[in-house]
């Protein structure tokens, strides 16, 4: 029995210290995960300007938060969500994203888990009415089954401060 014992730490010691570390990612593989996040957001956006919550839901966790101008505009989960898309398609006969600029994403050693901010046009029309907005966004992404899935969000439309003096409660729906 004395004999065991020693047998049985030193076993324990060999399997705790063979165990690899977690590799950092490579330059090429941080890459291919950004361009990764780029298409599941530029994916977000063509399912929206089609209004196919069908094709919406791949780039989508399975529960979501999404955060609007002012605490009215929180969305809670994901059947919330299709909601408020709805509503936002019936809103607007077309809306259209242009390419996202100004684009910052970072992201866990292991490609778990990422958060991306941009800019980007947004064009939208009803009836006889007809805009463009700059949106501000941010996303927060979680890789699952390999790909990588929206969790949430919040978007804003920023404004000049003269914009902000001159008409305070203008404001564009929003939901997403």
């Amino acid at each position: 029995m004395k004999r065991l014992l020693p047998l049985v730490v030193i076993i324990c010691f060999i399997i705790i210290s063979c165990q690899s570390e977690p590799q950092c990612l490579s330059p090429e593989r941080i890459k291919l995960e950004k361009e990764n996040i780029m298409k599941t957001i530029k994916e977000y956006h063509t399912a929206a300007e089609n209004k196919d919550f069908g094709r919406m839901i791949p780039t989508l966790a399975g529960e979501v938060k999404f955060f609007g101008t002012d605490s009215g505009e929180v969305i809670e989960s994901f059947t919330e969500y299709k909601q408020k898309m709805i509503a936002q398609w019936e809103e607007y006969d077309v809306m259209k994203y242009g390419e996202p600029y100004d684009v910052f994403i970072e992201m866990d050693p292991n490609a778990n888990f990422a958060s991306i901010i941009f800019g980007i046009q947004l064009h939208v029309k009803k009836a006889d009415y007809e805009n463009e907005y700059q949106l501000r966004v941010a996303r927060t992404l979680r890789k699952e089954k390999d790909q990588w899935v929206v969790v949430s969000g919040i978007s804003s439309i920023p404004r000049s401060s003269d914009e902000i003096k001159s008409s305070p409660k203008d404001t564009i729906k929003s939901n997403f």
